[in-house]
């Protein structure tokens, strides 16, 4: 039977027609299916917004196939000249919609060109002249469903001022909002890639890169009108492998900003994308894909709750960098649950409801870039202050090079009495025979130390020191070792330690860029040395402190 005119609200200036509730349903691709005049009553009826996918199976056992579903309507007397618009909301995969056996619309593609276009509203303009007022109209539309198989949010037939209002609205809030975050995500990405390859950037910049890159195709699925894949069945596959990709990777990146150390969580995170990556590339057939997402979807949507764990440890903790990503990871994380139950529900799960909210739309794309936003500004700033606090060290480096020089040049010179000192003391033993050093020499040596306390975090070489000097490579080394007891190498050590150890004492930066700081070409020389300086680890002395 016709809907009743009582069902919408017309006045002069609006007419809305709501078009949820029962619709007829039939299975089959019959041209026939979308005439007015079809005989319908023996067609199943479907509650909708729903999904199609249950309704298939039952009556094929696939959740793939094209069916026809079908609505009578009243409308108006008086239609307005533009005609009416009708609003469908999200029909996966593809569709045909007809009024009154004319097509008004159609998205996505049927095989053997099939493009699933689910994630996009519809909106398909009806002429008046297709319109029967105060008659039965029927609204037919031709589906086709592989793996996703639904129509999801508001279901009207309005004025083409309410439709036009809510399509311009629909293009802002999510077609014009969704490529400008995958525009803004772009930009981030290519940043921290440039600050990484500078060599300005730790592990925590290495994984917030790689997380932008599922983070894309993730937002795509949500946002992409344009046919990446050849069909379906591969489109499910990538966005599978990216979703859990980005999970995993997205988690390690937060273990590294927080400077927490799980080992045995990722080696789990680990297996769990591996095997997750054989499952996907092993499925053959729809109904394996359809099973292997769902277990997709039940073993990453519970991991948000570890997501959230982790900004709340942190805050404990009094990290201050989960003061301010405490919320964008918890709107993160909420985002990601709530499109696990949007997408359970797409795949033909239970219908789920929470205070009367469906679930029905997929948020990912908002919360995960508050989350990336904050995240990029939080490791940008880390960045600037790192070049700021450099900037500033050049600086008073430079106002105080003469004082600390002269200062060096005394303590040098009061050095070398107290060698000489000891050094004439041992020759006055009896039985010990020495090599006295000339004047030249001691001088020269003198230079070489000098040279040595301004340019111990660079590399220096003994035969490059003593051709700086003038002087033989072999004598230098021995007449060095002579003048202040050590190798040249374990003295220059001994100075970068002792720089490192001030360095892990006054800031928080992680032990191996303090290593490269000051002159160690591999965290593994530097612990050593350090240990050897010091009788503790790197590790050991800052937790001391």
């Amino acid at each position: 039977m016709p809907l009743s005119l009582s069902a919408y609200q017309s006045s002069s200036q609006s007419i809305k027609i709501p078009l949820h509730g029962k619709w007829l349903i039939n299975i089959g691709d019959e041209k026939h299916f979308g005439s007015q005049e079809l005989p319908d009553t023996s067609w199943d009826t479907i509650k909708l917004p729903g999904s199609f996918i249950r309704y298939l199976k039952a009556r094929t056992g696939k959740i793939e196939g094209t069916l026809w579903i079908r609505k009578h309507i009243a409308v108006p007397e008086k239609i307005p000249p533009g005609g009416l618009g009708l609003v469908m909301g999200r029909i996966g995969n593809a569709d045909v919609t007809m009024v009154n056996g004319h097509i008004v619309g159609e998205t996505g593609g049927f095989p053997p060109r099939e493009f699933s276009m689910w994630n996009y509203k519809r909106f398909y303009h009806v002429p008046a002249s297709l319109l029967k007022p105060g008659q039965k109209n029927v609204i037919a539309i031709r589906i086709y469903c592989r793996i996703y198989g639904e129509m999801r949010g508001d279901l009207f037939l309005s004025d083409m001022s309410w439709w036009a209002s809510q399509r311009h609205w629909y293009l802002l809030t999510s077609v014009i909002v969704y490529y400008g975050i995958l525009g803004i995500g772009a930009a981030i990405g290519l940043l921290f890639l440039v600050i990484f390859i500078m060599g300005r950037g730790g592990l925590e910049s290495a994984f917030f890169i790689m997380q932008m890159i599922p983070g894309f195709f993730v937002v795509y699925e949500i946002c992409g009108f344009f046919p990446l894949y050849p069909d379906t069945i591969i489109r499910i596959k990538v966005f599978g492998f990216m979703w859990t990709a980005l999970v995993v990777v997205h988690l390690m990146f937060l273990h590294r900003l927080y400077g927490l150390k799980r080992k045995g969580i990722e080696t789990a995170l680990g297996a769990m994308l591996v095997l997750f990556t054989i499952l996907i590339l092993s499925a053959t057939d729809v109904t394996r894909h359809r099973f292997i997402a769902l277990i997709v979807i039940a073993v990453l949507t519970p991991l948000a709750l570890y997501n959230i764990s982790i900004h709340v440890q942190a805050l404990k903790k009094k990290n201050i960098y989960a003061r301010y990503l405490f919320f964008p990871g918890l709107i993160l994380s909420l985002g990601a649950a709530h499109d696990g139950f949007a997408y359970l529900q797409r795949l033909g799960g239970p219908d789920i409801s929470f205070m009367g909210y469906g679930f029905e739309e997929v948020v990912f794309g908002y919360a995960a870039t508050v989350m990336f936003i904050g995240g990029a500004m939080i490791l940008l700033h880390r960045f600037l202050q790192s070049m700021k606090q450099v900037e500033e060290l050049n600086e008073t480096l430079e106002l105080r090079v003469y004082d600390r020089t002269r200062e060096l040049e005394e303590s040098l010179q009061h050095l070398s009495r107290i060698i000489e000192d000891s050094y004439l003391e041992e020759r006055a033993k009896p039985g010990k025979k020495t090599t006295e050093l000339s004047g030249a020499t001691v001088q020269k040596i003198q230079h070489a130390v000098v040279y040595i306390h301004d340019n111990y975090m660079h590399d220096i070489s003994r035969e490059g020191l003593a051709a700086h000097i003038q002087i033989n490579a072999d004598h230098f080394g021995k007449a060095f070792r002579h003048y202040t007891g050590k190798k040249m190498n374990e003295y220059i050590n001994e100075l970068r330690i002792k720089r490192a150890a001030v360095m892990l004492k006054e800031s928080d930066e992680a032990v191996i860029h303090i290593a490269f700081a000051v002159g160690f070409e591999s965290l593994r020389t530097f612990n050593r040395a350090f240990l050897k300086v010091m009788g503790i680890t790197p590790t050991e002395y800052r937790s001391d402190i």
